[in-house]
């Protein structure tokens, strides 16, 4: 059996549009992949006839503008179900790269990190005390000194402005004649 055989047969096609449903189930009302999932049968019988003939076409990706503002590009219903069926067939024909830790039995998440730690030449307490250094506060801001301002009053020191020479407080801080 060819490939595009393969990727044609009923049990694919259906284990494809089986994902496709999980996947979109929560799209909004005028989204294609209920007018795809309504016509599912004669979908399945064109897409059948096209893919083993070399006949099927991908169409243009459509740009969808989410609730938060994102923009994303979506492709058709039907063009995902066709791009889901060739990976689920190509993954029995092609190597996995154990770097794709995404791949049950890869290491996961924490085998990645597993591996960071490995090829980090730190030791525990050189990270430990980086984090610390990281996260110490501050030492505290000196504030400027302020300039001390020069008495431009051009009196003697004994006389406030508003005073003439011949008044001059005294101890009890009255105005006293002179």
């Amino acid at each position: 059996m060819t490939l595009l055989a393969a990727i044609a047969s009923d049990s694919v096609l259906d284990a494809a549009f089986a994902s496709l449903c999980k996947r979109r189930r929560d799209y909004p009302d005028h989204a294609d992949v209920w007018e795809f999932r309504r016509n599912w049968p004669q979908q399945k019988d064109r897409i059948r006839a096209a893919l083993p003939s070399g006949g099927y076409r991908f169409g243009l990706l459509d740009r969808i503008a989410l609730a938060n503002g994102e923009e994303i590009d979506l492709w058709s219903a039907r063009d995902a179900l066709v791009l889901k069926a060739l990976a689920m067939v190509l993954a029995g024909h092609l190597p996995v790269s154990r770097s794709c830790t995404h791949v049950k039995g890869h290491g996961g998440a924490k085998g990645v990190v597993r591996q960071l730690m490995a090829k980090l030449s730190f030791r525990r307490g050189e990270i430990e005390e980086h984090i610390e250094l990281t996260y110490e506060e501050p030492p505290p801001v000196q504030k400027p000194r302020r300039r001390q301002r020069k008495n431009r009053d051009k009196r003697p020191q004994g006389q406030s402005q508003g005073q003439t020479p011949s008044q001059t407080p005294n101890q009890t801080g009255t105005q006293t004649q002179r």
